[in-house]
């Protein structure tokens, strides 16, 4: 049986992403759908216990169980102000965010408006 980490990053891959294990604590999304993200942008899900198994499902759990405990961190290394980094990395957070939901492994959809992305 795969781990956390292991069966998150399979179920990434067979679901449309482009997706690898960063030394067995993060899994980096380089894209979707057969499209790489932009150079500039760095996704990757964190995982809290990446070698544990996968958590048992919670009916009132907002994420598939694969996604319980990880948190989705997108950052962009363009060269430009701080306050465009910060936009830059929420619009496409939200990018990543609706493409997750659309794979099933966030339950609700993110916001419309990519302002309101955490």
């Amino acid at each position: 049986m795969n781990n956390h980490i292991e069966s998150l990053n399979n179920y990434l891959n067979d679901n449309g992403f482009i997706a690898s294990i960063w030394q067995n604590r993060r899994v980096y999304i380089n894209g979707y759908g057969g499209k790489k993200y932009d150079k500039d942008i760095k996704a990757y899900i964190d995982i809290d216990e990446p070698f544990e198994e996968v958590p048992d499902e919670t009916g009132s759990s907002p994420v598939h169980p694969l996604m319980a405990g990880c948190a989705l961190k997108v950052f962009s290394n363009a060269d430009q102000e701080r306050q465009w980094l910060i936009n830059r990395a929420k619009q496409f957070k939200r990018s990543v965010a609706v493409q997750l939901h659309n794979a099933g492994l966030v339950k609700e959809a993110p916001p419309e408006d990519w302002r309101e992305m955490i």
